[in-house]
């Protein structure tokens, strides 16, 4: 009994965390927007994505070298589809999210070139090579750096971005850097004190990891989104999740394939039949409701959210 109650104490402690993580990470990633002069949409895409998807990249580099490459393609695959179904279906929750901006038109281009690649790539030759890896990692170069390029030329003439509101370079990318080791630990420590009491509760691995775990890793973007969705910045919150899901690909897929070597990073078979087909699907789905402006209401969000449960059981039947 006190061992539940350390690890609800724990876990509560984590949520405040989190959207305390959150909220720190917005503020300073609007203020070096204002700063720069890019919009934060480019800042979600590159810094905060980057960092949010953090633990993923480690896990999945210590995955590959413990000969355990389905754990990097699960934290990639499963990611993926919980940014896009859950992280979003949340945050559109707290206030419907606008999908109007001009930006999101070139970042969806890369979200999806990115997600076909990728799908083509695992269906069709069912593995990346280290060669393949050092191509995935070179396109997510190539990607940030466009991806900076139009954001500063379209802000050129037109910065929306209350400077008063901005703080000094310094504390700005220092509150970035907090709320994101923030955000990291907080996630970890509701992760680890859930699982220990579904444990005590004797609940399935399997339940464990597709449910606990698998939020879990998606608790940094939907603590930052729902802060940026709540404060007025659905820009962010749009962005974090094209960001998180171009460099779950190009960068964690790219980065595992290169510390596989010399042995290749083979896809797992269960992910051909469910999981890659489901995220493609999603992010097509996402893209299609940016590509004709949407506003994504709560009751899209609550689909989305629904989706990802259904997404969730139908996995349980493969265990």
């Amino acid at each position: 009994m006190e061992n539940i109650i350390i690890n609800i104490f724990i876990c509560f402690i984590g949520l405040l965390g989190l959207f305390y993580g959150g909220e720190k990470l917005v503020a300073g990633s609007v203020s070096v927007a204002s700063i720069f002069k890019v919009k934060p949409q480019f800042i979600a895409i590159s810094i905060i994505a980057l960092g949010t998807s953090f633990p993923e990249l480690v896990v999945s580099i210590n995955a590959v070298l413990d000969k355990s490459p389905g754990i990097a393609w699960g934290n990639v695959v499963g990611s993926n589809i919980s940014n896009i179904l859950l992280v979003l279906g949340l945050a559109s929750l707290i206030s419907p999210i606008s999908l109007k901006k001009k930006n999101f038109n070139t970042n969806i281009f890369w979200l999806f070139v990115s997600s076909l690649t990728f799908f083509i790539v695992c269906i069709g030759i069912k593995k990346i090579s280290f060669y393949s890896g050092l191509i995935f990692i070179l396109f997510l170069i190539i990607t940030l750096s466009y991806s900076a390029y139009i954001s500063k030329r379209d802000n050129k003439n037109q910065n929306k971005i209350d400077n008063k509101n901005s703080f000094s370079m310094g504390k700005s990318i220092l509150l970035i850097f907090f709320g994101i080791f923030l955000l990291i630990i907080s996630a970890e420590a509701v992760v680890s004190s859930a699982v220990k009491i579904a444990y005590i509760f004797e609940v399935p691995e399997t339940l464990i990891g597709l449910t606990i775990i698998a939020i879990g890793t998606s608790l940094p973007e939907i603590a930052a989104s729902i802060i940026a969705v709540k404060k007025g910045h659905s820009e962010i919150a749009v962005g974090n999740v094209i960001g998180s899901n171009i460099f779950n690909i190009f960068g964690i897929i790219g980065a595992s394939a290169i510390f596989s070597a010399p042995d290749d990073l083979l896809v797992p078979k269960s992910f051909l039949s469910l999981d890659i087909p489901v995220m493609l699907i999603s992010t097509f789905l996402f893209c299609f409701l940016i590509y004709y402006k949407f506003i994504m209401s709560r009751n899209i969000g609550v689909i989305f959210i629904l989706s990802y449960f259904i997404y969730i059981s139908f996995n349980l039947k493969f265990f």
